[in-house]
């Protein structure tokens, strides 16, 4: 084996390191996991009440309850027995028993404890990590599934508003007069605009890479060429080649969360088992986000601080074959979620709470900004076409996806 020989292989050998050390994220079959309740002090038997999904009344017969069965999510609970009461969160674990002990106090029985949870109303997904404001003028945070509770608010006739980007965006009213009420809170169909929250719009047609938006973040073009978009109509779209990119610089709102990533794009059947697409990223720093193909797999991630916390999903079938298909990648605060022509693929959820990426290399599509050279074998030999890329500084709702589809 001449030198020449022997420094291929090394390469390759170094490149197959790098790609082995990356975090194992493929998604794990679903687990069960299991409550087991106590308060502090111990008062004997109780009542406890949990929230969605679980959302019901338990009554106790000794001094703890144990629920099993349960989704591995986040779950408020309230526990209490006459005047005490106690509320504590509590965040599952697939396929784990744990404890939780919620502390007791003495409530005020002229007021009541409010628990309830947002929904969007078309998907009926939970909402997360966004403010509910009662007239009273308290505030609550929904958890990751949506949940939110008050405690000690007035009883009487209030009106309590979802708030999302500093705009309030509905207000329902509620009597409440008992000791413990639910509600339950949607945003209204008419809320958003598909141009509401957009920073940055690319149509990407006669081979450009021009935001038209109005946020003046323009990209350059270095070699991809104008192609065909999925509906036939000439030079609407940017066709990429083994050693074809586009670049967009880095801006400030590419550094702020929630953010959802739209695009239309055709992958040729001769694009590597392996490859980058679309990338925010240094690779292999773990500090940004991309979408790539591995292992024939489609995979996005979002990675933070070396992968000290990501969020990342791989989706198995062929994208490999010519055709067009509609994407969205929608990042918040708890986990990244992928929508391929509508279905959707949510990732494990982030190991820890997320910010935003520090990142401030380039948006590349067609490949991925590296340390090593540009002409890596993994970096390099997207086949295929991107067009309508649209960035928003907010998640889509699911209505909104099908809505981009068509």
């Amino acid at each position: 084996m001449n030198r020449s020989t022997l420094l291929i292989a090394a390469i390759v050998a170094a490149f197959s390191v790098v790609l082995n050390a990356q975090p194992n994220s493929r998604l794990q079959e679903h687990k069960y996991a299991t409550l087991v309740i106590r308060t502090l002090p111990d008062v004997g038997s109780f009542n406890v009440w949990l929230s969605k999904p679980f959302n019901r009344n338990i009554t106790t017969t000794s001094n703890s309850v144990t629920i099993d069965s349960l989704e591995p999510v986040t779950y408020s609970v309230i526990a209490y027995q006459g005047k005490l009461q106690g509320v504590a969160s509590v965040s599952m674990k697939p396929g784990l028993s744990q404890i939780s002990y919620v502390q007791l106090w003495v409530r005020d029985t002229s007021a009541t404890t409010i628990v309830g949870r947002l929904l969007e109303p078309v998907s009926k997904e939970p909402v997360g990590n966004i403010q509910i404001e009662s007239s009273s003028g308290s505030i609550s945070t929904t958890d990751e599934d949506g949940n939110f509770y008050f405690l000690n608010h007035p009883r009487g006739t209030y009106s309590f508003s979802v708030k999302r980007i500093d705009e309030t965006k509905q207000r329902r009213w509620f009597n409440l007069t008992e000791a413990t009420e639910s509600v339950s809170l949607q945003f209204t169909e008419s809320e958003w605009t598909l141009d509401s929250n957009m920073v940055a719009y690319y149509p990407l047609d006669n081979g450009s890479v021009v935001d038209v938006s109005g946020s003046e973040t323009n990209g350059s073009v270095f070699g991809a060429v104008a192609v065909q978009d999925r509906n036939g109509a000439k030079n609407t779209a940017l066709g990429f080649g083994k050693w074809n990119r586009a670049e967009i610089p880095d801006a400030e709102w590419q550094h702020k969360l929630p953010i959802s990533i739209s695009f239309w794009m055709k992958v040729e059947s001769t694009t590597p088992d392996t490859t980058f697409i679309l990338s925010k990223y240094l690779h292999p720093s773990g500090e940004g986000w991309s979408i790539f193909i591995e292992n024939k797999r489609l995979c996005a991630g979002y990675f933070r601080n070396g992968f000290t916390t990501w969020s990342r999903v791989n989706i198995d079938g062929e994208i490999r074959d010519g055709k067009w298909r509609h994407y969205v990648v929608t990042v918040d605060s708890y986990r990244l979620v992928l929508y391929v022509d509508r279905a959707r693929i949510p990732a494990s959820p982030f190991q820890s709470n997320i910010e935003p990426t520090t990142s401030t290399a380039p948006i590349y599509l067609g490949t991925v900004a590296s340390v090593y050279p540009q002409r890596a074998p993994y970096h390099i030999g997207f086949d295929g076409a991107i067009d309508d890329l649209i960035f928003y500084n907010r998640v889509l709702t699911e209505k909104e996806i099908i809505e981009l589809v068509k």
